[in-house]
C-alpha cells in the first residue's frame, strides 16, 4: 500500500470561484495555512467554488484529510459565506460536511474509498456566492495500491483560434482575436477614442507570465494601442506607455500593477490625455497615473500618479467628454461608491464632485454614454476576477440623481454577463458596442474580448448573446456630424 499527498499534485488546471489555481501548503497572500488560528504546514488552500477531481479507477483505499474554512479579508462591511465541505465518490455524495463558518474548528475526515473509480473533492459556498470564501483541505492523503491516481479534467473548451486569411468580417466575441500581423491582441480593460475617421483602441498589454501572489498579474510591459477603419481589423501601432524596469520607484516599474487605460482628446491643449489605474503588487496604492501625448500613438509622458480626489483610492474608471468639457467616473472602494467628477480644462485632473451612483454599493467596471438626453452608467458588482451580473442607472444629468434600472444583458441564464465585464461602451454611427474583458486569472493575457451590440429602445438597454454578428452600416462607421471632432463624446 502507497500513500499520495494530494497537494504533491499539479492543480494548476482547476478552475475555483476566482479562476486561479488553488494553492500549495499556503494561502493567496503567501501566509500559512490556518483553521480558527491553528497553523498547518501543508495542504490544499482552495477559493470557492471548487472541486478536485481524481481518476482512481478501483486502486484507492483510503482517504484522510482534515478541513475548515478560513476568510483572509478583514472588512467590516464584508461577511464571509458559510462553506460546505463534500465528498463525492462515482457520482454520489458520501460525505458533507454541512454548513461551516469561518473560524470553526478544523475538522477530520477517514473515509473508506471501497475502490471507487472517481473521487472529487469539493467546496460549496452558500447561496453560491463566490465572494472571498475560502476553505483548506488540511493534509489530504490517498492510500492506494497500483495505478497512481491522477487529476481527471474536461477536454479544453475550444480549439486554438487562428486568424482569417482576408481578415475579419464580422465580431466572433469569446474567440482570440488577432491584429493584421496575426498576432494576438493584447488590448485588456480596453478604452476605444475615434479620430478623422481612425479608432484607437488603448489597452493593458498582458503578454507575460501571469503570477498568482500576491495578487494575480503580469509584470507591467505597458499600454498598447491599436488602429482600425472598420472595429474589427486592428494594427498594432506599439506600446505607448512602456514599463520601465530601469526605474524602481517608477509607477511603471515592471513589479507594479496598471490597468484600465482610457484617452480623450483636449482641443484646448492640442493634447491626447491618458488616465491609467495604477498599483503596487499588492493593490495598495489606489493611484491615477496620467500621461498625456501630443499624437494619438504617442509617445505618452506621465504628468502625475497619485490618488486624484480627497485620498480616496482610484478604483475602476471611465473617461468622458461633452462639449470640450472632460468628466471622470471611478468606482472607489470602502466607501463603495461610483463618483462623477468634472476635470480641470486641461484634463490633468479632478476638480469638482458631482454626483454619487449606486451609493455604498460595491460596483465597479463603469462605462458611460449618453443618448438623446439620458445618460446611461454602465457597472459591474464585485467578485475579484469571476464574472457578475451587469447593471445600468441613468440620469438626465450628471449631477445625478441615478436611478438603477435593472441588468444590461437578457437570455444570461446563469447571471454572469457572459462571462465578461465591462470596460467600455461604443457609439459607432448608428451602433452601440458593448466591450467586456472574459478575464482568465490562470493566464491574464489570454482573457479574451466579449464585444456584443446594445439595443436601446424606449430609454430601455439590452444586449443578448451572439456567436457571430455584424455591424449594421459598413461605409461610415462614424456620426458624420461628428467624424472629423476628436472631441466627440465617447465612455
Amino acid at each position: 500500500m502507497k500513500t499520495l499527498h494530494l497537494e504533491t499534485l499539479d492543480l494548476t488546471p482547476v478552475r475555483m470561484g476566482w479562476d486561479i489555481p488553488p494553492h500549495i501548503n499556503r494561502t493567496v497572500k503567501g501566509t500559512p495555512l490556518s483553521i480558527a488560528g491553528q497553523r498547518y504546514e501543508r495542504g490544499i488552500w482552495m477559493n470557492a467554488p471548487c472541486s478536485i477531481p481524481l481518476r482512481l479507477d478501483g486502486q484507492a483505499r483510503r482517504l484522510r484529510c482534515g478541513f475548515g474554512h478560513e476568510d483572509l479579508v478583514q472588512s467590516a462591511n464584508y461577511e464571509a459565506p458559510r462553506l460546505r465541505f463534500q465528498v463525492e465518490l462515482d457520482g454520489e455524495i458520501q460525505f458533507d460536511s454541512d454548513w461551516m463558518a469561518s473560524g470553526d474548528p478544523a475538522r477530520y475526515l477517514d473515509l473508506d474509498l471501497s475502490e471507487a473509480s472517481s473521487l472529487i473533492l469539493r467546496i460549496v459556498p452558500e447561496n453560491a456566492q463566490v465572494g472571498n470564501a475560502q476553505g483548506n483541505w488540511i493534509h489530504p492523503e490517498l492510500d492506494y495500491a497500483g495505478a497512481v491516481p491522477f487529476l481527471e479534467l474536461a477536454a479544453p473548451e475550444e480549439a486554438p483560434a487562428l486568424p482569417p486569411p482576408d481578415g475579419y468580417s464580422s465580431f466572433l466575441p469569446g474567440q482570440r482575436w488577432f491584429d493584421t500581423d496575426g498576432v494576438p491582441i493584447q488590448a485588456h480593460g480596453a478604452g476605444l477614442l475615434e479620430v478623422d475617421g481612425t479608432y484607437y483602441m488603448y489597452g493593458e498589454h498582458k503578454g507575460g507570465t501571469t503570477s498568482f501572489w500576491p495578487k494575480s498579474r503580469v509584470d507591467i510591459i505597458g499600454v498598447g494601442v491599436y488602429s482600425s477603419q472598420d472595429l474589427m481589423n486592428w494594427k498594432n501601432e506599439g506600446i505607448v506607455l512602456p514599463a520601465t524596469p530601469q526605474d524602481p520607484e517608477s509607477p511603471l516599474h515592471p513589479s507594479n500593477v496598471l490597468e484600465r487605460p482610457k484617452v480623450q482628446y483636449n482641443a484646448r491643449t492640442g493634447n491626447y490625455v491618458m488616465w491609467v489605474k495604477s498599483q503596487d503588487a499588492h493593490y495598495s496604492w489606489g493611484h491615477a497615473m496620467v500621461a498625456q501625448s501630443d499624437s494619438p500613438t504617442g509617445p505618452f509622458e506621465i504628468v502625475s500618479s497619485e490618488r486624484p480626489w480627497k485620498d480616496r483610492s482610484f478604483g475602476d474608471f471611465a473617461l468622458y467628454q461633452e462639449n470640450g468639457t472632460g468628466y471622470l467616473i471611478i468606482a472607489t472602494g470602502k466607501v463603495e461608491t461610483t463618483f462623477v467628477y468634472r476635470l480641470s480644462p486641461d484634463f490633468l485632473r479632478i476638480e469638482e464632485e458631482l454626483s454619487a451612483a449606486y451609493p455604498g454599493e460595491k460596483r465597479e467596471a463603469p462605462a458611460l454614454l449618453k443618448q438623446e438626453n439620458l445618460y446611461y452608467l454602465i457597472t459591474s458588482g464585485k467578485s475579484g476576477w469571476a464574472p457578475n451580473p451587469t447593471r445600468y442607472a441613468t440620469a438626465t444629468s450628471l449631477e445625478g440623481p441615478w436611478t438603477d434600472q435593472g441588468l444590461l444583458f437578457v437570455g444570461d441564464e446563469d447571471e454572469n454577463s457572459f462571462r465578461s465585464q465591462p470596460t467600455f461602451v461604443l457609439q459607432a454611427g448608428e451602433e452601440l458596442i458593448y466591450m467586456g474583458d472574459r478575464w482568465d486569472q490562470r493566464d491574464l493575457g489570454d482573457s479574451r474580448y466579449i464585444w456584443l451590440p446594445i439595443t436601446l429602445k424606449e430609454q430601455t438597454l439590452s444586449a443578448s448573446w451572439q456567436d457571430s454578428w455584424t455591424l449594421r452600416q459598413h461605409s461610415d462607421l462614424s456620426d458624420p456630424s461628428e467624424s472629423s471632432d476628436p472631441n466627440s463624446p465617447a465612455s
